[in-house]
């Protein structure tokens, strides 16, 4: 049964948009976007009323446009016509902004989003979003020659390779969610070993600030601190904080040790504040990650107010349902595979035992 949206009732969430197109301007951004946009979300009041997949073009090598656009109804001034209400870019293009067929050529121009979303719609859209980047993401790696994880040259720990995603900062319900599931990627797969040892190094002290009675541990846990990235970025630190068992005990050593202020930024409020709004994820097996090389801000910049984030397979379902994966180790050892698309006269392949977890247990500090 469908959930019907009752937009006489709910909040709205996100900021509201300060210009508006006029009528005909909406209808040719629609006609357009349904001809060229990867995927178009189309909700009405029942909900979820069409999904327009435009992967025939993908398919052809035509040019599409890479972006998955929802639609809704405008309802302003009593007028029930669509409009466009979110957009998300991958690739190389952005959220509402130009889109090239060829240098001189538009293929999208600039739309507007003509009112933000509210709670009903969210919970609507955000699964179906999720499954749009799961099949955006067979298909693009499908073309792949090297598929398994990397090391970024920026540092950082080892990961899968995805794709990247660009949202609008101002569209707040979706940055606020892709927020939300990168500090559980996070906590998750790339803290969690460091988060224990640091526990277990202050498991003794029985004090939730720092007293000085156990000085060397304390300076121990601060040093490794200091020298990590994590203290850098507001809401990476708050993430392996609450992962900590004595929680408290480390922010007073980062406060009276360190000399560090504990402030809160917009990310941390978001994702940590009272009024977080929380959707869980329906595919868990898809893994967000905010990319350090963030779009460079300001007047004229293409992806103006956007905030770029990397969806990527976790590696269990990755070598398991992914097609044309090699598999990474087998039941027996030295078994050879004997199926029609992997097999190699005289090839053997050798098994690598991996521990729970597998490489994300390596922390970096």
């Amino acid at each position: 049964m469908r959930e019907e949206v009752n937009m006489t009732q709910e909040p709205f969430v996100g900021s509201v948009p300060t210009r508006i197109a006029t009528k005909e301007k909406q209808a040719r951004d629609i006609k357009q976007l349904k001809k060229y946009a990867r995927y178009v979300i189309v909700i009405g009041v029942s909900g979820i009323e069409e999904v327009v997949d435009n992967g025939h073009l993908v398919e052809r090598q035509e040019r599409y446009a890479p972006l998955i656009v929802v639609v809704g109804l405008a309802h302003h001034e009593g007028s029930s016509h669509e409009v466009v209400l979110l957009e998300i870019g991958y690739h190389r293009a952005r959220p509402y902004s130009r889109v090239h067929q060829h240098r001189n050529q538009v293929l999208l121009f600039e739309r507007i989003p003509a009112r933000a979303l509210i709670e009903s719609e969210m919970r609507i859209i955000f699964p179906q979003v999720m499954k749009c980047f799961e099949h955006i993401l067979l298909e693009t790696r499908k073309h792949w020659k090297i598929k398994d994880r990397w090391w970024p040259k920026n540092g950082g720990h080892e990961r899968e390779r995805g794709v990247q995603f660009t949202v609008r900062i101002t569209d707040q319900w979706l940055y606020q969610q892709f927020l939300r599931q990168y500090t559980l990627y996070m906590g998750e797969y790339v803290m969690r070993k460091y988060a224990k040892w640091i526990s277990r190094h202050l498991r003794y002290c029985s004090y939730n600030r720092y007293s000085g009675k156990y000085p060397r541990k304390a300076r121990d846990v601060w040093y490794s601190l200091k020298g990590s990235s994590y203290i850098k970025n507001p809401l990476m630190r708050e993430t392996l904080l609450q992962r900590i068992g004595p929680q408290k005990l480390v922010e007073s050593i980062l406060r009276d040790v360190g000399g560090l202020t504990l402030d809160w930024d917009n990310e941390m409020e978001l994702v940590f504040g009272s009024g977080a709004f929380v959707i869980g994820n329906p595919l868990p097996h898809l893994h967000i990650y905010k990319t350090p090389d963030q779009p460079k801000q300001g007047k004229g910049v293409h992806a103006q107010n956007c905030a770029r984030f990397e969806v990527m397979f976790e590696r269990n379902w990755r070598e398991e349902h992914e097609p044309g994966n090699k598999p990474r180790f087998n039941p027996t050892p030295l078994q050879e595979v004997e199926t029609d698309e992997y097999w190699v006269p005289g090839v053997t392949w050798v098994p690598v035992h991996h521990t729970e977890g597998g490489d994300y247990d390596d922390y970096y500090i």
